[in-house]
């Protein structure tokens, strides 16, 4: 009985693809990447901070009240965070994967209190997000397309585990046929951090003490999700009426 529920949910909701982009904010591993530009002053080619990244989600849209519409929205993500430096033949490639697992609470902020009206399949047009889960780091360290080995010939992966908390705000913008272009923007905050032996491998070492371990992580998040709704009823089968929350 259980199973067919999650079934009939499943098929119910609206799947969606992310394309996002986030920016990094975070001095303690800045710190790790500037001290290998430093202690280097011969290298005309520098390693430039962590702060971009690039990846993309996958998700399912649940309507889970619809007086409010209030929307269920779990993902999981990825996203890469990269730096390299190319200086006479030897192309040095850091940084880390993201894996992410979340759930995301969505509605219209007046629909706290007032029941909304004119809303279409994937809720209101205009929502904020609340969203927490668990972020897996694996960072990573590449000579010439080889990867870092220790000396004892293991290959350098090392897995850590945060919590973190995202607020965000989107808006349901244009359809194409039955898929809704949504852009949304987002911060996400990470408690503590850690890159594993991060600084030992940037600099093969860690003689002055530099940390691996950062408090409040912060990413800017900014994306295009795009979301399949199996129901032709939405908000331009309704020309004029709009969001009336």
């Amino acid at each position: 009985m259980i199973v067919f529920t999650i079934i009939a949910h499943i098929a119910c909701a609206q799947p969606s693809i992310t394309i996002q982009y986030a920016y990094l904010h975070s001095p303690t591993f800045d710190k790790i990447l500037q001290t290998y530009n430093t202690s280097r002053p011969w290298l005309e080619d520098k390693l430039h901070p962590l702060t971009n990244g690039y990846g993309g989600k996958f998700g399912w849209n649940f309507r889970i009240q619809k007086t409010h519409e209030i929307h269920l929205l779990p993902e999981i993500g990825y996203a890469r965070f990269g730096a390299s430096a190319d200086n006479n033949g030897k192309f040095f490639k850091v940084g880390f994967h993201d894996f992410t697992a979340q759930v995301a609470l969505r509605m219209h902020p007046r629909s706290i209190y007032k029941p909304a009206q004119g809303a279409g399949v994937l809720g209101t047009r205009f929502y904020i997000s609340l969203a927490t889960g668990i972020t897996s780091f694996l960072p990573y360290s590449k000579t010439n397309g080889e990867r870092l080995k220790w000396d004892d010939e293991t290959t350098y992966r090392e897995f850590s585990f945060t919590y973190q908390f995202t607020i965000a705000a989107g808006i349901q913008y244009f359809s194409i046929g039955r898929f809704i272009i949504t852009p949304e923007i987002g911060l996400t905050w990470h408690p503590t951090t850690e890159l594993t032996d991060f600084a030992q491998v940037v600099n093969g070492h860690n003689i002055v003490g530099l940390n691996n371990n950062a408090n409040n992580v912060f990413l800017l998040n900014g994306g295009l999700r795009i979301t399949f709704v199996k129901s032709g009823k939405n908000w331009w089968d309704r020309p004029r009426e709009g969001d009336k929350t």
